[in-house]
């Protein structure tokens, strides 16, 4: 049994989403428990009182801030960024042995040069290439 919870300010949305869920359900043949709609996100917390993969969200967060009424916002690390491929650098940028800003240089990739990376990672508030040198070590670019 599925319980949803939509976080939608706008009660005109709030009414389309809900009818949605409800074709969905009827379309897609979904055990779905109750429908909870909300305008405020401290009154979705409030009412989340457990935890699984039973619970599905629908949260639409318009915001200048990372955090909203206690839910932190997620952000893309890199829109137009895929999982794995090649990158071309934009300006000098180091290479280190770990995700993090105070990792020391170990070289450094000028404007122009490219790298295949296998992995895309946050960490330490930046965005990360990641890829496996020759001789097995993985690296960590900072492109944020």
């Amino acid at each position: 049994m599925l319980d949803i919870f939509v976080l939608e300010e706008d009660y005109f949305q709030q009414a389309r989403l809900e009818d949605a869920i409800h074709k969905s359900k009827q379309i897609y043949i979904l055990r779905i428990g109750k429908v909870d709609l909300y305008d405020k996100p401290n009154q979705l917390l409030e009412r989340i009182t457990e935890r699984g993969s039973h619970l599905l969200f629908f949260l639409d967060i318009g915001s200048d801030s990372d955090v909203e009424g206690g839910i932190l916002v997620a952000q893309p690390a890199s829109p137009s960024l895929a999982a794995t491929g090649t990158y071309t650098f934009t300006k000098p940028s180091s290479i280190k042995a770990q995700p993090s800003v105070a990792s020391p240089e170990l070289a450094y990739y000028d404007k122009g040069m490219s790298v295949r990376y296998d992995k895309v990672l946050t960490a330490d508030g930046h965005t990360w290439l990641s890829y496996v040198t020759y001789s097995g070590a993985r690296r960590y670019v900072d492109i944020s």
